[in-house]
């Protein structure tokens, strides 16, 4: 369906911050705005108006608009795509939500990942093309596209819960926390990195399929959950298998066939921009793996664990008489870690889940790793982990070509 030829006057709009703000009653105005607006489907919800006036021929513009201002903090707002809607001939409102621009009044831009300073669009005319974006008439360039907020859960993990045998996850703790559902049923892990992609493990992608067997006839027996439990099965577009699969790196990337709304229980982690693998740091680890009863839980746990010393965790694989299948993948892009003083650990089906991090320096939270050998249950001493910030450079290459 093209928009070509949807367009918007601007001085410069993220319709996230207006729709987000007035939904959350945050919505504050100056001055007048003859005609505004409802936006669709915001009948009833409390101030939810479009700080726009319709013009003529179907244009937008900002031009003596209300302005907007922040009056509470901006951090608390449900999050939703980056979007604005244009008047498009025949079709009514349609959206437009790749674009971020500035709006000049509002500093509600903790909201996205936007350049610093957010860029000021020129006074002009701009249009919605068919990639959902904003494109100057005059200059023919494209708008700045965001990234969405990562790593910013509202209500951050505690110390000393568990996975095996332990108590339950907080309300939107690991928000990037995915429940993969593969055939027969299976549950492992998977972690949300955008609103579109996913890291999980390729043995998670392979259970109950044989070797032969190629990622596109693979991809339509999954189901991806993300959010509370009465959240819809999110179907997967398709799987990019790392290079170094199955010999040194176990990991795959998963494309959703639909981009999600994100808030505070849907929120993808940050990719590590340093090195967060060394040994003693502690991370947390959430999944939905079996318990102290080897039965799969119905709720979220997590389990705060310590990078642990790589050479002697090789020692301890190497020293082992197992099989291919229930020995890890080790190289130079996996780490291990530990178990909890108390003996805390994961166990089968939290593959796919992060070792996540929180960054002093920012508050925010990274995957360092992800977990890739799950087998341990307490009765291994480490579980093995693809570093992340070792294949950062593949992930955004392979995000970037969709």
């Amino acid at each position: 369906m093209s928009m070509g030829s949807a367009v918007l006057l601007v001085v410069g709009l993220a319709w996230a911050v207006l729709e987000t703000a007035a939904a959350s009653g945050t919505l504050h105005s100056t001055g007048g705005s003859t005609g505004a607006q409802t936006e669709p489907g915001a009948a009833g919800q409390s101030g939810a108006v479009q700080s726009l006036r319709r013009l003529s021929m179907g244009t937008w513009s900002t031009l003596s608009s209300t302005t907007v201002t922040r009056t509470t903090n901006c951090a608390a707002l449900v999050m939703v795509r980056h979007r604005a809607w244009a008047q498009h001939p025949g079709m009514g409102l349609v959206p437009c939500y790749r674009g971020c621009m500035e709006l000049p009044l509002s500093q509600c831009w903790i909201m996205q990942s936007c350049p610093v300073p957010p860029p000021r669009l020129p006074w002009g005319t701009y249009k919605c093309d068919e990639n959902h974006a904003w494109v100057s008439l005059g200059a023919g360039k494209e708008t700045p596209v965001c990234e969405p907020v990562c790593g910013k859960p509202k209500n951050p993990p505690r110390q000393m819960q568990r996975i095996i045998g332990g108590l339950l996850a907080g309300k939107g703790s690991f928000p990037w926390q995915g429940r993969l559902v593969t055939r027969h049923n299976l549950t492992v892990g998977a972690t949300l990195i955008s609103d579109q992609w996913l890291l999980t493990t390729g043995r998670n992608v392979y259970l109950n399929h044989s070797d032969s067997a190629k990622p596109e006839e693979i991809a339509p027996t999954l189901q991806l959950f993300l959010g509370g439990r009465e959240q819809p099965a999110l179907a997967i577009e398709h799987v990019v298998l790392h290079p170094g699969y199955p010999k040194a790196v176990d990991l795959a990337l998963l494309k959703l066939k639909e981009k999600v709304f994100l808030g505070e229980e849907i929120m993808p982690i940050c990719l590590p921009q340093k090195n967060y693998v060394q040994p003693g740091r502690v991370g947390y680890v959430s999944g939905w793996g079996r318990g102290a009863t080897f039965a799969f839980p119905s709720m979220l746990k997590y389990v705060m664990l310590p990078v642990a010393e790589g050479e002697k965790c090789q020692q301890y694989y190497e020293g082992r008489n197992a099989s291919s299948w229930v020995q890890p993948i080790l190289s130079n892009d996996t780490f291990c870690v530990g178990m909890s003083e108390l003996r805390e650990d994961t166990c089968y089906g939290d593959a796919g889940g992060a070792f996540a991090v929180q960054d002093p320096d920012d508050d925010t939270w990274y995957a360092a790793g992800i977990l890739s050998y799950d087998k341990t249950c307490t009765a291994s001493k480490y579980g093995v982990y693809v570093d992340v910030q070792h294949v950062v450079a593949w992930i955004k290459d392979t995000v970037a070509a969709g």
